[in-house]
């Protein structure tokens, strides 16, 4: 503690006749030096003193006040917390006015003594004899504990006072005065008295943003320092979420981030996919996945979807030059995650748990029997075929009068000759096959860890467990998976640190062997179509076949996971300033895999036997396959300040990856002993395979960044990377990749102080880099390859005869070269009104002007053609990102929005594709996923305007069109519909090669949003946040009569055209595929082309946090309990039922919807 020292001022007098005469001159003296005390009291609390920045800590400021004045401040360390943070309005003040703005409000008091400012805690403010009313009250924190020392002032006084160790205070007031509230660290609150005696008050720690430390490649910065577009995602926006898949939480989350989910429902093989910023190779790079410091093997969402949710501290999204750093892996951007690491002195224990229903919804909903017949019937009906196969079954219902209610109530009693021959019966009955095969079901989440710190370790040890069993019934389908993580940090010396991560996964996922048929047939079969006949065996009729014989009968699939990965390294401090990283990370995934194929018999409603599903072939195998992947990186940080002002950041580093694949198959078809040990072992050895792949590969690289900083204004960093990848050929492997970005922090310029109190922060940003693709090649293309199997020179595919043979995979390219993707980007990241309302706004173009690209050469080279650096694709957008956040009294809210768009285009190809009608992937000068298809021109509504058209139309449309059916522009006039693009000369008019097809748009997701609200009074919380889509071109790809043996959806019933029915949605019925194709060909036409805009309620979570008054006695630091929806609602503008992430596609796993309920305890 910094002590006051006793001023005693010397007095040596010897003779007492002096007294007197040294009495009076001491007296001259002493008021000279008072007068002067005062003046240098004065002028020194004048002295101007600059800060770095306007929000530091106590302990900050006392220390900038010594070393630019002559004060000295004194204090005791068991009162005032050097810590605590305090805002200022600007950067360069007065002492005087530095004590006042910092200390005024709040319970440290400051007096001027001599060259000594004395700082102590006070309790109590002057109170106003003239207030009316007493009020007490207490001020608690967000876990229910109390505030000690938080400041309760009447606004517009001084009056006030400060809480005691229970936080509770007392105050006498008026009715009209408001309270304000106040402690370090956490966000103000404002109380209107009123008629209120009590209050109770909770106040939200309040996260100092801009200090907070991002993630970026091999290293760290100050959010406020940062020179590149970085998206940061707390542990906050992810914990209490039971998802299967880790991909899932970010859906939404962070502006430019694209997730497409694939089949929700199903739960082996279902990766979801991720793009950053768009598309800018016709081979998709992915997205890189860096762990921990460590890059992950493949640039897809595996590495994502094995890590434990509950194990992750925050994430950052790399998006432009700050992926540079990461140079050929980063084209996709880059996902940097880190893990959690321990927090408190003493060892916390976490436990969380969740119990979730997963409920089947947005199940395709087909025709009911009646309005089958009703619709097939009349297609035929329309084509001029009155007797037709559906014709008998129409008059049966007309004779018998029936109705859905009389065929519900007497299932299977009614039935006639079915359509297409005299084998079978056509049984009416009403079933509902995606409610037949799906149920609600359940998942478990649960996750234990053990953390904490001491002088020397930092730990964080954890176990978690998923249980998730599928909605599909009558099958074992099911997933499992269990996670050990142990990260230890072991201070050895002050100057160097050993650091271990191991991780260990075990997953194990059973399935129906053939469940993608399972899935086809609960989409098309009949609603007539019964699960079992009144023997109880499989029902079956045609060839339609049972899918619940292929769930429960089928044989089942079996995947058993080992994933392990374990990370030694070092941090080494030599000298200050100056840090060297070693890391050496090396995993294992493991797959073993044993499949079974097996027959079962269906029977018609006679239980007379049909047919076996494979005519008795069973078959069975098994398949093994291991990867090693290793990562060795080696880097140093330097950090250097010059002249207080100048700081210089040097990193530079070497970095090596290698992995090898094996994987080894085999299997046995025919003769398996029996379907009750369907192992490969047993099977005939007439019929028996197996096959094995080995790969390897590696990638080498040197990096190195340097950043400077003048005065926390000025910022510019330059990145380096030069990588060596074994993918190409000799001469072609090494590439360097450069980035540099800047920052001008606006705010912190003199100019902007008068207003500091209004704009908190501002900085503008730009940035260039480069970035490789090695993803858009194989391990080998450079080498002419061939490839060994086996085929049937006699017989066919059931004979056993097989002989070898060779054929040449492909040409070699040995000249090709790097992708190399260019990105640049400007930003604005702005903090206002006391950085409760914060936004960042950046603007980018991406291009790659030497996509690989696969040109179209003849057929008759009789192999594939090499790719080449052949395309230019260009990929442009912006992104914006709001978030507000205050309290009330005892109410917390907050909203944050993001909302992004991206176009990709070609530029250029080396070959230029022609258009084809529908879905293009690349077409030089248009839209990456270009729709192309006819300009729609109405229905034929009358005799005339069929005539007009039949006769103008020489050539390309059916010749047996009618009323109800479409009409098409003929834009360049020629009587003929041609498939091509419609193009015009320099002349004004169609050139010779022109067509009839228009661009209709692209299928890329445009203007994706994110809304994450969030409320919160005393100990209960309310959080929702929606994700979607405002533009998102789509073709239906249904229709209302497929097949005569497809059931139409229901979606389709009554909207078609017909005589009394002219302004219909849909074009007339028709069984003739030639007008099928024709009125159904891409178009724009309203019932063809589709915006897909949709909003989704991705989750919805309501919580209650127990008062430490009432846990505490129990030894728990917090315990929560929570109720969580996943995916509970949705808003979309296609037609139908159907999940609109997966448009138009009624032949999947319904999509689940969670209701979950959980619980968080802290020890």
């Amino acid at each position: 503690m910094k002590r006051n020292p006793l001023l005693t001022p010397p007095v040596c007098l010897k003779k007492r006749n002096n007294i007197l005469r040294i009495m009076k001159i001491a007296l001259i003296f002493l008021f000279a030096f008072v007068f002067q005390l005062m003046a240098v009291k004065s002028d020194a609390q004048n002295v101007t003193v600059k800060l770095p920045n306007t929000q530091l800590t106590v302990g900050e400021l006392i220390r900038a006040i010594e070393k630019q004045t002559n004060y000295l401040v004194v204090f005791s360390d068991t009162e005032i917390d050097t810590e605590q943070v305090v805002r200022l309005k600007n950067s360069q003040a007065k002492v005087s006015e530095y004590l006042v703005e910092a200390f005024e409000n709040n319970e440290i008091k400051y007096e001027f003594e001599n060259d000594y400012i004395i700082l102590s805690k006070r309790s109590v403010y002057n109170i106003p004899q003239q207030s009316r009313k007493n009020v007490t009250g207490k001020v608690v924190d967000q876990e229910g504990e109390p505030i000690i020392g938080a400041n309760i002032v009447i606004k517009g006084s001084t009056t006030g006072v400060v809480t005691d160790v229970d936080g509770k205070f007392s105050l006498t007031v008026s009715e009209q005065d408001r309270l304000l509230i106040s402690y370090i660290g956490y966000v103000p609150v404002e109380i209107t008295i009123g008629n209120k005696n009590v209050l109770n008050i909770q106040m939200q720690e309040e996260t100092l943003a801009l200090d907070e430390l991002v993630v970026i490649g091999y290293g760290t910065r100050k959010k406020s320092t940062l020179t590149g577009s970085v998206s940061m995602i707390d542990k906050e926006v992810l914990e209490d979420r039971p998802v299967a898949r880790t991909t899932d939480l970010l859906q939404g989350i962070a502006p430019g981030v694209q997730i497409t989910r694939s089949n929700q429902g199903k739960i082996r093989g279902t990766n979801s996919s991720i793009s950053i910023r768009g598309t800018t190779s016709k081979s998709d790079p992915g997205v890189l996945v860096v762990i921990d410091g460590i890059a992950q093997k493949d640039n897809n969402t595996y590495a994502l979807d094995n890590i434990n949710p509950d194990d992750i501290e925050n994430i950052s999204v790399l998006k432009d030059a700050q992926a540079a750093i990461y140079g050929a892996r980063a084209a996709g951007g880059v996902i940097l995650v880190t893990t959690k690491r321990g927090q408190t002195d003493k060892p916390t224990i976490n436990f969380t748990g969740t119990f979730t229903i997963q409920q089947p919804s947005l199940m395709k909903k087909s025709t009911n029997v009646l309005q089958l017949v009703e619709m097939m019937n009349e297609g035929f009906v329309n084509d001029g075929q009155n007797t037709n196969m559906y014709s008998h079954i129409a008059k049966y219902i007309a004779d018998n009068q029936l109705t859905m209610d009389i065929i519900k109530q007497n299932n299977g009693q009614y039935s006639c000759q079915w359509p297409f021959d005299n084998s079978a019966n056509f049984v009416f009955g009403d079933y509902n096959w995606p409610d037949i095969m799906f149920s609600p079901a359940p998942m478990q989440n649960y996750n234990l860890s053990v953390s904490g710190k001491t002088q020397r370790l930092n730990y964080y040890n954890s176990v978690g467990y998923v249980s998730q069993d599928a909605m599909l019934n009558y099958a074992d389908n099911s997933n499992k998976r269990f996670f050990v993580k142990l990260k230890n940090d072991y201070d050895v010396t002050n100057f160097l640190k050993i650091k271990t991560i191991f991780d260990f996964e075990r997953q194990k996922v059973t399935e129906p062997y053939k469940y993608d048929q399972v899935e086809f047939w609960q989409g098309l079969i009949w609603p007539v179509f019964m699960p079992f006949n009144s023997a109880g065996n499989l029902y079956n009729f045609g060839s339609h076949q049972n899918p619940i014989g292929y769930a429960r009968d089928g044989g089942n699939t079996t995947d058993l996971n080992y994933r392990v990965k374990a990370l030694l390294g070092f941090v080494l401090t030599p000298i200050q300033n100056l840090s060297i990283t070693g890391e050496y990370s090396t995993s294992f995934d493991i797959n073993e895999n044993e499949w079974a194929e097996l027959g079962f018999d269906m029977y018609d409603e006679n239980n007379k036997y049909s047919y076996n599903s494979t005519n008795g072939r069973n078959s069975a195998g098994s398949s093994y396959g291991r990867s090693r992947y290793t990562v060795a990186n080696i880097y140093a940080n330097y950090q250097y300040t010059l002249l207080e002002k100048n700081r210089f950041d040097l990193m530079a580093g070497y970095s090596h990856e290698e992995e090898d694949h094996r994987t080894f198959n085999a299997y046995r078809r025919l003769g398996l002993i029996s379907p009750e040990l369907p192992t490969f072992g047993v099977g005939s050895s007439d019929e028996q395979y197996n096959g094995e792949t080995k790969s390897d590969r590696a990638l080498n690289s040197v990096f190195a960044r340097l950043g400077y900083s003048f005065d926390n204004k000025y910022l510019l960093e330059g990145t380096f990377r030069y990588d060596g990848s074994s993918r190409f050929a000799e001469g072609h492997r090494w590439s360097p990749f450069f980035g540099v970005s800047g920052a001008w922090t606006i705010s912190n310029e003199s100019f902007m102080q008068s207003i500091n109190h209004i704009v908190n922060f501002l900085k503008l940003r730009a940035s260039w880099g480069q970035m490789g693709n090695e993803a858009s090649i194989g391990l080998y293309d450079y080498i002419a390859q061939i490839n060994i199997n086996g085929q049937y020179p006699m017989g066919n595919s059931l004979s056993p005869s097989l002989t070898q043979q060779a054929t040449l995979s492909g040409m070699a390219s040995k000249t090709r070269s790097w992708e190399k993707i260019d990105t640049k980007n400007l930003g604005l990241d702005v903090s206002l009104l006391d950085s409760r309302l914060n936004a960042s706004l950046d603007l980018y173009i991406k291009n790659n002007p030497n996509m690989i690209f696969t040109q179209d050469i003849p057929q008759v080279l009789g192999v594939t053609a090499p790719s080449i650096n052949g395309a230019y694709v260009r990929s442009k957008g912006w992104e914006l990102s709001i978030g507000w956040r205050d309290q009330i009294g005892d109410w917390g809210y907050s909203a944050n929005m993001n909302l992004s768009n991206n176009t990709s285009k070609v530029l250029k190809l080396a070959d230029s594709t022609i258009p084809n009608s529908g879905y293009n992937s690349f077409v030089e000068g248009y839209p990456i996923g270009s729709y192309f298809g006819y300009d729609f021109d109405g229905f034929i509504q009358t005799e005339q305007e069929l005539a007009d058209y039949n006769a103008k139309m020489t050539s390309g449309i059916p010749n047996n069109l009618s009323l109800g059916d479409v009409r098409y522009k003929d834009l360049d006039g020629d009587g003929k519909l041609l498939p091509q693009v419609y193009k015009l000369g320099e002349d004004g008019k169609p050139t010779t090669d022109s067509g009839d097809m228009i661009h209709l748009g692209d299928n890329g997701q445009h203007y994706l949003f994110g809304i994450n609200l969030g409320v919160n009074w005393k100990n209960i919380d309310l959080s929702m946040f929606f994700q979607g889509v405002l533009k998102w071109q789509v073709l239906e790809s249904n229709k209302p009569i497929e097949y005569d043996s497809w059931p139409p959806q229901e979606y389709f019933y009554g909207k078609y055209w017909t005589s009394g029915n002219t302004n219909a949605v849909y074009p007339r019925l028709s069984q003739n595929d030639a007008v099928k194709n024709h009125d159904y060909v891409a178009s724009n036409a309203p019932y063809k082309f589709y915006n897909n805009r949709y909003i989704r309620l991705k989750n919805l979570q309501l919580g209650y946090t127990f008062p430490k008054s009432l846990i505490g006695k129990a030894k728990i630091e917090k315990l929560r309990v929570y109720f969580s929806g996943t995916d509970i609602w949705e808003a979309y503008s296609i037609p139908g039922i159907y999940d609109p992430e997966k448009p138009f596609n009624p032949r999947i796993t319904p999509f689940p919807r969670g209701y979950s309920f959980g619980i968080n305890v802290t020890l």
